[in-house]
């Protein structure tokens, strides 16, 4: 019974032709501590140094019977419905197309519980010929390499599902998102954004489980075009939809993954952190700590908690996860752990460990072909130098970033320029902030203007923060010590709304959180009328941004995951804030105030 991952009594019987070695196998558990009772049943495992001793006698056996062993363990774990456990036991028994077609039954099973790993080692296992006779094993062949590092050799699988004659609308519409994955995967947005074009929705006959990852693609492309906003309402679109037929443990994990990257896209660590810790916590329960899904909502939190001031939960989150994230995880989850490593250790006073670590970033990004990855990873060096005050350092990076910027933009996705060109300003602002004196301070204003627009136009909260911090720091070299410090008390005051602490400290602040009255579904107060240009709480500016989009207050609510009654609260204090009769009233006078564009 060596070979076996699990035993159990009537399985044993079986292995021996009859015998009955029930009340052997229970002495033995009782007696030694060669077999240890397993949660549930009658189920036994064997020790591991036990089973190492034994399998090595169990391989002395004649092979004939090893085999005659494995074959009638395959049967009897395929009459119980184990079906991947009998697929391995005929393998062993030398019955290779009886093991590929019992494994072909559930590897789609394997795939939906998250087990990316086991669909791969199968597809490995077969021969060419035996792969093209298996037409089952070629989607979920295609989805696990799309998810992983290896996704290029997705494609050629594709191409050969896709040449299938008589292919239906479903199977083109789960090769379709297969592609959308592997151009997640490979932080290509233009991609993503050219097959969305082909599928306006999903179609009627598309498999139930297809349907929340279409809304999944969908929320990546509006997130990476700078809409948050609206990524949250695509990737919350699902979560009415019929569970019984549509839920699996990898949509509903992507589908929170996707609501935390938007948040902490928008630099809201704290709500991130609200939809990561119920998220991870069932992540692991339903597929495990080292699971593609769980790791990549753990390298989110570690993110969220080292920004809000944690020094030592990120570690442990992060622990014996990294090398999944490499292989598998989507970009943002790469960047989210990378950096908070890097920035661990620079705060641990570990330079070397923290260049060493986004010299790992960087190179990742120049051998996938992400500059994301890359350009992150020189832009979080300038930041280090520069912090430290290495000035001549700093100014060698910048002068190489600025170069790669300028001769490789035809080979960055045009999605993402935006993106790269604000880290490449907000780079020369760290830079010249490295050196004493005015000198550099003049274009140094200009870089952080640069920055500041796209940095809005994008909607990327964090950065936003920063800059006003950046600002605040360069008007005090020029002498403006009193715009200065108006400057930095706001991006204080943002900072520490949002939960980022750690900038917050940075830069002056208390760094840590302090209490915040929620409100009520039960007892509300309401404020008391303002003018139209009363400030709008950061909340009420969400639902102002979704009322202009015509949502109805379901919408609003499943987007921003608020009750309705506590959507309807907010509503009551935009109209009186903006002096607005009813909802196209109100976006009418927020428009005119300039609260949301024209």
């Amino acid at each position: 019974i060596s070979p076996l991952d699990m035993v159990h009594p009537d399985l044993s019987v079986a292995i021996f032709d009859g015998v009955d070695v029930r009340e052997d196998l229970k002495r033995l558990q009782e007696q030694t501590p060669l077999l240890s009772q397993a949660e549930e049943g009658e189920w036994m495992r064997l020790h591991p140094l036990a089973r190492e001793v034994l399998d090595e006698r169990y391989r002395q056996i004649d092979e004939a019977d090893r085999k005659a062993m494995s074959a009638r363990a395959s049967d009897w774990l395929s009459h119980e419905g184990f079906f991947e456990a009998a697929a391995e036991q005929a393998l062993a028994a030398g019955l290779s197309e009886r093991a590929y077609d019992l494994a072909e039954g559930v590897v789609q099973k394997m795939l939906t519980d998250g087990r990316i790993g086991a669909v791969l080692e199968w597809h490995s296992r077969l021969p060419d010929d035996d792969f093209a006779r298996h037409p089952g094993f070629w989607m979920p062949a295609a989805w696990g390499l799309a998810m992983s590092e290896r996704h290029p050799e997705a494609l050629p699988l594709l191409d050969r599902i896709e040449a299938q004659p008589n292919l239906g609308i479903e199977d083109k519409f789960e090769a379709s998102l297969i592609r959308m994955t592997i151009a997640g995967f490979s932080d290509d947005s233009y991609e993503l954004s050219d097959e969305l074009k082909d599928w306006s929705e999903p179609p009627a006959a598309a498999r139930p489980q297809d349907v929340p990852i279409y809304w999944i693609s969908r929320g990546l492309a509006s997130l990476h075009a700078g809409r948050p906003d609206q990524a949250r309402v695509d990737w919350l679109r699902f979560e009415g939809f019929d569970r019984s037929i549509m839920y699996t443990p990898m949509s509903h994990g992507f589908g929170s993954y996707g609501i935390a990257v938007s948040h902490l896209w928008e630099g809201r660590c704290h709500l991130a952190e609200q939809v990561l810790r119920p998220a991870l916590a069932k992540a692991e329960a339903q597929m495990g700590r080292r699971n593609l899904v769980t790791c990549m909502l753990a390298a989110l939190l570690a993110r969220a908690r080292w920004e809000a001031g944690s020094d030592d939960e990120p570690s442990a989150l992060l622990a014996l996860r990294l090398d999944v994230i490499e292989r598998q995880g989507l970009p943002d989850a790469l960047l989210s752990a990378y950096l908070t490593l890097a920035r661990m250790a620079e705060h641990e006073g570990r330079h070397d460990k923290a260049f060493s670590l986004l010299e790992e970033l960087r190179a990742h990004g120049v051998n996938r072909r992400m500059p994301r990855l890359h350009f992150a990873a020189q832009c979080e060096m300038v930041r280090q130098h520069a912090r430290a005050g290495r000035g001549e350092t700093a100014d060698a990076l910048v002068r190489q970033l600025s170069a790669n910027f300028a001769t490789q933009q035809d080979q960055f996705p045009k999605s993402f320029l935006p993106w790269l060109e604000l880290h490449l300003e907000l780079s020369k602002v760290h830079a010249a902030l490295a050196h004493q004196g005015a000198d550099h301070m003049l274009d140094a204003l200009q870089d952080i203007d640069r920055a500041a627009g796209l940095a809005a136009t994008l909607n990327l909260g964090w950065e936003v923060v920063e800059i006003r911090m950046l600002r605040s720091l360069i008007l005090e070299r020029c002498g403006d010590a009193a715009a200065a410090a108006d400057i930095r008390r706001e991006g204080l005051s943002l900072a520490e709304i949002n939960g980022q602490f750690r900038l917050s400290a940075q830069y002056g602040g208390t760094g840590r959180a302090e209490p915040v009255a929620q409100p009520s579904a039960v007892s509300i107060v309401p404020t008391e009328p303002t003018t139209g240009g009363a400030i709008l709480t950061i909340k009420e500016r969400e639902i102002l941004g979704l009322l202009a989009q015509n949502l109805s207050n379901k919408e609003i609510a499943i987007a921003l995951d608020l009750s309705e009654q506590t959507v309807k609260w907010h509503l009551k204090n935009l109209f009186q804030k903006l002096d607005g009769a009813n909802r196209k009233h109100a976006v009418a006078r927020a428009r005119m105030l300039g609260l949301i564009p024209a």
